[in-house]
């Protein structure tokens, strides 16, 4: 019988262990990061030793939200192959992608199964739940 569920997180995320049992029922959503006005689509990817010692108002990070539109093909697409969709994310207090996908899941309720949960933590507080 195939699996029925799956969990879908983003890319601040931090799993204790990579290769768990069920692993691969897990979809991890990459975040954007915008540094000096500039995006960049993959976290795992920024050269730390190319940032500054310390950041100022010049740098001006921010992590970009997952916008709902990406979040709807997702869960349409993930929809096809499982029953129910378990949608852990940051906190809401640091990233709005948690309210986003609250937003996409009541659009889509009734044709898609998606519990959202705001995690209230990241990197391995956010791992360890999911």
């Amino acid at each position: 019988m195939p699996p029925t569920a799956c969990i879908v997180t983003d890319s601040t995320a931090q799993l204790p262990q990579p290769d768990f049992a069920g692993s691969e029922l897990v979809h991890v959503v990459p975040l954007t990061i915008q540094l000096n006005g500039r995006e960049n689509k993959n976290i795992s990817k920024i050269d730390v030793s190319q940032l500054p010692a310390s950041a100022d108002k010049s740098l001006s990070p921010m992590l970009l939200p997952v916008p709902e539109e990406k979040l709807t093909k997702l869960f349409l697409k993930l929809s096809q192959k499982y029953d129910e969709i378990i949608a852990i994310f940051a906190s809401s207090h640091l990233n709005p992608t948690f309210l986003n996908a609250q937003a996409v899941a009541e659009e889509l309720h009734g044709r898609v199964n998606i519990l959202t949960i705001d995690s209230q933590t990241l990197s391995l507080g956010l791992g360890l739940m999911v």
